[in-house]
């Protein structure tokens, strides 16, 4: 039985998108209209945010296990599937899986994707290439950074983060080697999830 499905348009003919069942999600692509539906990833092995890259021709996905979460790339057709990500969280509770890598997100460039780690027991912004090279961390804080986008040029990344124990978590920008962070928001209640409109 089919309990989820989040769609992402990669093309005007197909659609990738996560689905589960009962015991394990999975990666798929079909054709616009509903047609010719197939699995991407490997099966019994649980998969989902599916991200297309710019190009369009690589999707970022995320694991979810009892190892903790972490990050793959793969072609748009499901070959070279590729682990980038390996740590776990220092933090864990009990009965409760250990946080590890998630919320990828493309470059505008798409030879870099920023990230979200606990390896340090808090949420952390991160860059790494998409070959698995270069892993950077850019922010470094006992509370949460998370939610990162990058800006149409390439050159910022926006982000949440609850630092500032007087008020609710905010919109932050820095560099995209991590100086310059910044506040942009400072309002009542939690600012999170940005996201840069396209005209």
């Amino acid at each position: 039985m089919i309990i989820f499905h989040q769609n992402i348009f990669s093309d005007n003919n197909s659609i990738i998108f996560s689905s589960s069942n009962n015991t394990w999600s999975g990666i798929y692509k079909m054709n616009i209209d509903g047609s010719n539906k197939y699995l991407l990833t490997p099966q019994n092995k649980s998969f989902g945010d599916p991200k297309i890259s710019p190009s369009g021709n690589m999707i970022s996905i995320t694991s979810s296990d009892l190892n903790g979460s972490q990050i793959f790339v793969m072609n748009s057709n499901g070959n070279n599937l590729k682990q980038l990500t390996f740590t776990v969280s220092s933090c864990t509770y009990p009965g409760i899986p250990p946080n590890g890598n998630c919320n990828p997100s493309w470059s505008p460039s798409g030879d870099k994707l920023a990230y979200v780690s606990y390896e340090n027991g808090s949420p952390d912004i991160f860059v790494i290439n998409s070959n698995g090279t270069g892993n950077q961390r850019l922010t470094d804080t006992p509370l949460r950074d998370e939610n990162p986008i990058w800006t149409k040029d390439g050159t910022y990344i926006l982000f949440s983060s609850n630092r500032n124990p007087n008020i609710a978590s905010q919109i932050y920008i820095m560099r995209i080697q991590g100086q310059l962070q910044t506040p942009l928001t400072n309002y009542m209640g939690d600012n999170i999830y940005p996201t840069i409109l396209d005209k």
